[in-house]
């Protein structure tokens, strides 16, 4: 297997191997994925993959960053980190020293970086004399059953992601904000030896820029470039974000910050999707009873033909509810389409003019009338004619108030879902230290008409792996087009009855299925990693 190439005239980059190109002269690397596949991110039981951590944030005002490192196997895992940081410089960066590291991970065990200690060295003192540094970080582990993920807190807000294993030609963005409280940062990273020339068109409403500013941005080999794109862009309450890299490749991720003037408090970190799919599912939705809490779909068609979507409320089959009729949508090309399923006075919206209660009814859809309050559902966004399109979904929550649906205080008032675009019989899901172990609920879907799916759920301790409590051997019947949520709870007491911490969770299935798992009582909601050898998609699924 060919190495990924990055710069060879930075030591650092000595450990990623040599440069490999195809024959039309495009960098090839096959450590990442292709960015053809159906996820930004997989693990393989093979090992060799590279981890591309976006978004990080440190500073002397309390940012901190976290790499987390989780061996879910059964041998030694070695692997080295390239942690590069940049510092504002305008509306975009200046790149500084990278800082090269080495991690081992025993067998069933997790190891946390924290980026503030890392950069704590000889060379990197002058970085804690600045308010704020952007930092990304690249992972090569050399073994199998290796997964990364990472921690950003702002002002002691905390929001998590799981780390990318590709570069791409193409990043789309569907839910960010522009408006005079929020702040939209744009990391790029280029790995590779040459130049990457990067062209950036926003969609805000009625209209879609290309700002001067972002046409053939120059990201240089081996380094971070970050984009504040609050800095050249109007001011909007909502916009949608493509990145079209015409020479090169990059990794792509956000790092979205509402600072309270307007009542909103909290940061979002998020990944790009790397290509537009005609199919998106998000396995745990969510519309809170709490007054201040706000929920919202966003579909972002980045392409040239207009879109037919079906947005669908999948009402779980246990309740006996009524269903809920779909949405049918026509998303016009190169524009976004906004669901909302409860709009508080905080949640950023498609506005005309100056008031926050006019809203655009071409670009926002109110959907509150057909799905109550509840916890028991989960959606769905199809397109029908074969143009592909790119769902997120954004949850906010302004001041606390009691919630009939927390068991714990809401920490962070933002946060950003990715639709999930595959399946896999196997998926990894990691708890994040900050993360109780407690009050995490796991959600799983069956995408198909057809077939029921038998999945066996177990956890992660340093004794090894055992079923989940309460389920009989650990096994759960999922049928065809059916979701169950599983609530993981006293899940303290390890193999021989003694306390010990909770590093992850795998699910193994008979056939495919979606994954995702969310802190009870937080807004945040992160998918599984799954298998890469073992992907499905969900067009072989459904039809």
């Amino acid at each position: 297997m060919r190495w990924l190439s990055v710069l060879a005239l930075a030591a650092a980059f000595a450990f990623l191997g040599a440069a490999d190109r195809t024959a039309s002269g495009q960098q090839e690397a096959t450590s990442p994925i292709s960015s053809e596949v159906l996820v930004p991110a997989g693990f393989s039981a093979e090992g060799g993959v590279t981890w591309f951590c976006m978004g990080g944030l440190l500073g002397r005002s309390g940012n901190e960053t976290r790499l987390v490192v989780t061996n879910v196997g059964e041998q030694v895992l070695m692997g080295k980190v390239l942690v590069f940081p940049a510092v504002p410089l305008g509306g975009a960066s200046r790149m500084w020293n990278t800082v090269e590291t080495e991690v081992r991970i025993e067998p069933r065990s997790q190891e946390t970086l924290v980026l503030s200690e890392v950069f704590a060295t000889e060379g990197n003192e002058q970085l804690a004399d600045f308010e704020e540094v952007f930092v990304s970080a690249l992972v090569r582990l050399e073994g199998p059953d290796g997964v990364a993920a990472q921690s950003v807190t702002w002002q002691g807000y905390t929001d998590s992601s799981n780390c990318l294993t590709t570069t791409s030609s193409s990043w789309h963005f569907a839910a960010l904000s522009t408006r005079r409280d929020a702040r939209a940062n744009l990391y790029l990273l280029n790995p590779y030896p040459d130049d990457a020339v990067v062209d950036l068109s926003v969609v805000a409403d009625d209209r879609r820029r290309n700002p001067v500013a972002y046409t053939g941005v120059v990201v240089p080999p081996g380094t971070l470039k970050v984009l504040d794109l609050s800095s050249e862009v109007t001011r909007r309450h909502q916009i949608s974000l493509s990145v079209n890299v015409r020479r090169g490749s990059v990794a792509a991720g956000r790092l979205l910050i509402f600072d309270g003037r307007l009542g909103l408090s909290g940061v979002s970190l998020v990944n790009g999707s790397p290509i537009s799919e005609l199919q998106w599912m998000f396995p745990l939705g969510v519309v809170s009873a709490e007054p201040s809490s706000s929920s919202s779909f966003v579909l972002y068609n980045p392409n040239s033909a207009e879109a037919e979507v079906e947005l669908t409320v999948e009402v779980d089959a246990n309740l006996r509810a009524r269903p809920v009729a779909p949405f049918e949508i026509r998303v016009p090309p190169r524009q976004r389409i906004q669901i909302a399923f409860r709009l508080g006075e905080e949640h950023p919206v498609s506005v005309d003019g100056e008031s926050p209660g006019t809203v655009s009814g071409a670009y926002l859809l109110d959907a509150a009338e057909r799905v109550v309050p509840s916890e028991s559902y989960w959606v769905k966004a199809r397109s029908f004619n074969g143009i592909p399109i790119v769902a997120e979904r954004l949850m906010t929550s302004g001041a606390s108030s009691d919630s009939n649906l927390s068991f714990v205080e809401i920490k962070n008032g933002v946060a950003t879902t990715q639709g999930r675009t595959a399946g896999s019989k196997t998926h990894v899901l990691v708890r994040l230290p900050h993360e109780s172990e407690e009050t995490m609920r796991l959600a799983l879907v069956n995408p198909s008409v057809e077939t029921i799916s038998r999945a066996k759920v177990e956890i992660l301790g340093a004794s090894g792996w055992r079923p989940v409590a309460g389920l009989a051997e650990g096994k759960i019947e999922i049928r065809p087009l059916q979701r169950v949520l599983v609530d993981l709870e006293d899940l303290s007491a390890g193999a021989a009855g003694q306390p010990e911490s909770v590093l992850a969770y795998r699910v193994e299935a008979s056939d495919p299925l979606i994954a995702s798992m969310g802190e009870v009582g937080s807004l945040g909601v992160r998918g599984s990693v799954p298998e890469l050898a073992e992907l499905s998609e969900f067009g072989l699924l459904l039809y």
